[in-house]
């Protein structure tokens, strides 16, 4: 609020107070985009190529931070043995790739490597991750998978039922707190009448997500699969939905907090309608039984 004001000579009222300094910072929310896009295929011994996933399109544009994480997870698989099989998460400013175009763009993590198939037209399920660490505000960035397979017989590497995640971390703004200062002592007079108060500033808007705890069985012997979130209410269909698995007790599996460690359950989710988020699940090994995971709907 205003402090006194100067002392004004014969006892004149003091000067109303000045504006304070800035408050602190608010939250502003990211940007965030998921694509479901049509399979893709390359042939063999043709070096590694784009898929085309964001072909002569953007995939989004930075609004907060310029720091996004990007996941993706789909189905490779070939129609020839041997050989070594890449896959590499890609991004780019701009436009993205067309199928079959050359490698391009910054590497977004490590680089899969494999050159292990069950057998010929069997596929795998893979999952990767990674940071862009400092997109430009306004600039419009692709995201892509580049792959291939070398040193294989003649044929095609393909990738299916892929899904890409990317979304923005927050970014910071500004809120001010008006308040008034102290005026100035004037001379030999008596002190004046305080200053009026300053107006008070809004708050910061929170953009921050908050995560809801659940239980979930995922049955026995699975290490893959999907299930739902019901009587929810108030849901927007399509928006990207955050679920990770935590280390909450589970009381059919001793109280423990290791299942993490040991099952490591990786999840990807989104809103099919107002009461229902969708999940699906995959897992390096077989699973049994009930975990449990937390969620938030983005955006």
């Amino acid at each position: 609020m205003g402090a006194p004001g100067f002392d004004g000579y014969d006892g004149e009222q003091g000067d109303p107070g000045q504006q304070g300094p800035p408050g602190p910072p608010g939250r502003i929310g990211g940007n965030y985009a998921q694509l479901t896009p049509a399979d893709a295929s390359v042939s063999h011994n043709t070096g590694i190529l784009m898929a085309g996933f964001s072909a002569g399109i953007p995939t989004i544009a930075p609004q907060a931070s310029g720091v996004f994480l990007v996941t993706i997870t789909g189905i490779w698989r070939t129609d020839a043995t041997g050989g070594s099989r890449v896959l590499q998460l890609r991004y780019g400013t701009g436009n993205g790739p067309a199928n079959g175009a050359a490698n391009q763009g910054t590497l977004i993590g490590a680089e899969l490597r494999s050159s292990f198939i069950h057998s010929i037209g069997e596929g795998d399920w893979f999952s990767m991750a990674g940071l862009i660490l400092s997109a430009t505000i306004g600039d419009s960035l692709w995201v892509d998978l580049a792959f291939g397979a070398t040193g294989a017989g003649g044929g095609t590497m393909s990738v299916e039922d892929v899904t890409i995640s990317v979304v923005e971390h927050a970014g910071l703004g500004i809120a001010t707190y008006p308040y008034g200062v102290p005026g100035n002592d004037g001379e030999d007079g008596a002190d004046g009448a305080p200053g009026p108060q300053g107006p008070v500033g809004p708050a910061g808007a929170v953009g921050a997500a908050v995560m809801t705890a659940f239980t979930k069985d995922l049955g026995a012997a699975r290490r893959s699969g999907t299930f739902d979130i019901t009587g929810l209410a108030g849901l927007t269909a399509d928006k990207v939905v955050t679920i990770v698995q935590t280390a909450a007790q589970v009381a059919s599996k001793g109280n423990a907090r290791d299942e993490p460690q040991m099952d490591q359950i990786q999840l990807t989710g989104y809103v099919v309608d107002a009461a229902t988020i969708r999940a699906h699940w995959w897992a390096p090994a077989v699973v049994v039984g009930t975990y449990a995971f937390a969620y938030a709907v983005n955006g």
